[in-house]
C-alpha cells in the first residue's frame, strides 16, 4: 500500500450478540472520572503536559517530556560534566564519548 496506514473501524464482538454490541464497562476502580475518553471509557492517557497539553499513559513519561520545555538536564557526567535530560543519554555518553579508557 505504499507505506500508507489504514485505519479500520472498531467492531465490538465481546459481551453481546456479536457485531455491533459493546463490551461491558470496566470495573469502577479502573475508571478515572475526571478523564473520560470520548466513548465514555477511561482516558488511556490521563497525564497531560502542563506546557503543551500532550497526553501520556505514565506520569514519568510526562515528566521526561516536560524537560523538553524547561531545558532541565538533571543527569551529569562525573568525568566531563556534560548534562543530559534523560538518564539514557548519560548512559550512551559514558559508553561512547567519555569512556574511562580511551581507544588506542
Amino acid at each position: 500500500m505504499g507505506g500508507m496506514a489504514v485505519k479500520l473501524p472498531h467492531l465490538w464482538l465481546a459481551g453481546g450478540s456479536g457485531i455491533g454490541s459493546r463490551p461491558s464497562p470496566l470495573p469502577q476502580q479502573h475508571q478515572h472520572p475526571q478523564h473520560q475518553h470520548q466513548q465514555g471509557l477511561p482516558d488511556p492517557r490521563p497525564y497531560a503536559c502542563s506546557f503543551c497539553g500532550r497526553r501520556f499513559k505514565r506520569s514519568d513519561h510526562r515528566r521526561q517530556h516536560e524537560r523538553l520545555h524547561t531545558g532541565e538536564k538533571p543527569y551529569g557526567c562525573p568525568r566531563c560534566g556534560a548534562k543530559f535530560a534523560q538518564q539514557s543519554g548519560l548512559h550512551y555518553h559514558k559508553l561512547n564519548a567519555c569512556r574511562e579508557e580511551q581507544r588506542t
